[in-house]
């Protein structure tokens, strides 16, 4: 899996909620104007200095339960069946309940990082009725 395309500066939707500051990243703009539209008054600019920094990206195609679609700049081990991590990360490759979503979570500075990808898998439309179905 290629690793994810970085956001454009710029791209990001800021909220202030409970004296805390979150930045949302995405790599498709249709992603940002639905959080926009979600979130209403609570969108807002970007903070300089977010508590915390959540990055969405979004594929179609088949879906890998083993691939990481996040660049590491550490080695990562399994931890289980379905993560990965380190010291400083921890990957989540299969949540069981939403197939396609892959989480990591880390720490930079006093900032949370929190990256979220969809693998999206379009259905195959049915051809018709199944034979023998009664």
């Amino acid at each position: 899996m290629k690793p994810l395309p970085r956001p454009e500066p710029g791209d990001a939707v800021g909220v202030c909620l409970h004296g805390a500051t979150l930045n949302l990243e995405a790599d498709r703009p249709e992603l940002l104007s639905y959080a926009r539209l979600h979130l209403a008054h609570l969108a807002g600019p970007p903070a300089a200095a977010p508590d915390l920094v959540v990055r969405c990206s979004w594929s179609e195609g088949r879906w890998d339960r083993e691939a990481n679609p996040f660049v590491s700049t550490a080695k990562l081990e399994p931890l289980g069946k379905r993560m990965l991590g380190n010291e400083s990360e921890l990957v989540w490759l299969d949540t069981l309940r939403m197939p396609g979503l892959k989480l990591r979570f880390r720490r930079e500075g006093s900032c949370f990082r929190f990256d979220v990808h969809y693998g999206y898998t379009p259905k195959v439309a049915k051809r018709g009725p199944v034979p023998h179905y009664a």
